[in-house]
């Protein structure tokens, strides 16, 4: 049987760090003098009681047990239970949201998806624009963690790919998540830091460039503006803003080599590489196309295609400008490229860089293998033999992927959604790009007009695509919770 009590008392502790991060917004909607300030007290109030009450009702003094099955049960319960008490701010504030737009709001920006259901943002207090540069800063090191972590320990999508080589299999579970998460926390501290500087020297105020970091280093992005980045009209910003959302897809702990004498593995990394190579590709293309259509000036046309690009294939999701009108082609593209997404390990969404190169990998050994039958070929990934569990594994992912994405696109379709904002949408949840194609969703356009139904649904997307898939499904299968 699961171990319960172990995994309500990680969960309290979880709550206690929600709370925590609900004062910051109180305090600026403090000194803005806005009422909002006792929406996040309140909040915080009811946060830190449950999390005290689960802790200390949970606490033993034998040694804390968690195996696979209490990881498949704490990441999912811990998501969504962080849902529930983040939504609170948004509930007791004067937006008077309902509970599925809160929700809705809540879940985009833990799973940094970037949709939102709110308009007129230059309208809200500070106070909301922070918490939800919050949520999304949160859940972007919530994933990187998940990934290294978690995800790794239950073998999701070939995940034990990326366990780390030189950590001890026989070391408990909670010591090595802890020594992970030290350095994870510190890198991406130096990259919200870093970032923060640059688009403060760009031109940015002190909030907007506060709010920008969280979101960008996440690749969440939520903006401060109905615009989006487009409000600014700086290449310059546009220009900073690309470097962080690449580096915001590579994996995270590969930063860590840059610190040290073994700082050429950050480049020579095969993902890095392939995923510097996509990018590359797919903004050449993007670049030639709008050169040969647009009536711009070549130097808008190269920062307006590069970032948008960028942008959506870090699953980023913010926008300079509103590519709907760029010709087939390029939707072609903004559609298909947030399904590749970044690197494991990073805040991005999508399949994952990967899990492309892996299935590449099996594709060439069985061309190979049909060209000369009793020959053996070895599928390798980063010069190590590909276990047939792992190929198993991301292949399975891929399926999985599929059929989320058809159910997605039936089910929308069914509620009275047309072609393109369906497939749009369930793309988009599903890789948690966050802005859709077309005139309802497109990138200049929100969730907000949607019925209820509809974003519940699309709230459903998101969670299975943060959360790998078969972290989720898995839980719908009987044989899963026998002893």
């Amino acid at each position: 049987m699961a171990h319960f009590r172990s995994i309500f008392y990680l969960m309290g502790w979880l709550l206690l760090i929600l709370a925590v991060a609900m004062i910051p917004p109180a305090v600026i909607d403090f000194f803005e003098n806005d009422p909002d300030y006792k929406a996040y007290l309140l909040s915080a109030s009811i946060t830190i009681f449950l999390g005290v009450l689960f802790v200390f009702s949970n606490k033993s003094s034998k040694e804390i047990e968690f195996d696979k099955k209490d990881s498949f049960l704490f990441t999912t319960l811990s998501w969504v239970m962080a849902v529930g008490f983040s939504s609170l701010p948004f509930l007791f504030s004067s937006l008077s949201l309902s509970w599925t737009d809160a929700a809705f709001e809540t879940v985009s920006g833990l799973t940094t998806t970037g949709s939102t259901a709110l308009k007129n943002l230059e309208s809200l207090s500070k106070g909301i624009l922070f918490w939800r540069a919050t949520l999304q800063w949160l859940g972007g090191i919530g994933i990187v963690v998940m990934a290294l972590t978690l995800l790794a320990d239950m073998r999701i999508g070939g995940m034990e790919l990326f366990q780390s080589e030189s950590s001890d299999r026989s070391e408990k579970f909670l010591p090595r998540m802890a020594q992970i998460t030290k350095v994870i926390l510190l890198i991406y501290i130096l990259l919200t830091l870093l970032c923060f500087l640059a688009l403060r020297a760009g031109g940015m105020s002190w909030f907007d460039a506060i709010c920008h970091s969280f979101t960008t280093v996440s690749t969440g992005g939520f903006s401060t503006h109905d615009r989006s980045i487009e409000y600014f009209n700086s290449p310059l910003i546009e220009c900073i803003l690309m470097v962080f959302m690449f580096l915001g897809g590579t994996t995270q702990i590969l930063f860590a080599h840059l610190g040290g004498k073994n700082w050429r593995l950050f480049f020579q990394d095969q993902q890095f590489q392939s995923y510097a190579r996509i990018v590359m590709a797919a903004v050449l293309m993007i670049v030639i196309w709008n050169l040969l259509k647009l009536k711009d000036s070549p130097e808008v046309i190269l920062t307006k295609s590069t970032f948008n690009m960028i942008s959506s294939i870090t699953t980023t999701g913010f926008g300079s400008s509103d590519y709907n009108g760029w010709g087939s082609f390029a939707l072609i593209l903004f559609f298909f490229a947030p399904f590749i997404g970044g690197c494991t390990g990073s805040t991005s969404g999508g399949i994952k860089v990967f899990r492309f190169e892996v299935l590449w990998e099996v594709i060439l050994i069985h061309l190979q293998k049909l060209r000369r039958p009793h020959g053996i070929f070895l599928p390798k990934y980063k010069s190590r033999k590909i276990s047939e569990s792992v190929f198993d594994s991301v292949t399975a992912f891929f399926v999985l992927f599929i059929f989320c994405f058809a159910a997605l696109s039936l089910a929308l379709s069914f509620l009275g959604l047309d072609f393109i904002t369906t497939l749009s949408a369930a793309g988009s949840m599903l890789t948690n790009l966050g802005p859709g194609l077309g005139d309802l969703i497109g990138p200049t356009k929100t969730y907000g007009d949607l019925e209820p139904s509809v974003k519940w649904i699309l709230m459903l997307g998101m969670l299975l695509g943060r959360l790998e898939l078969l972290t989720i499904l898995v839980l719908f299968v009987p044989s899963f919770w026998k002893d």
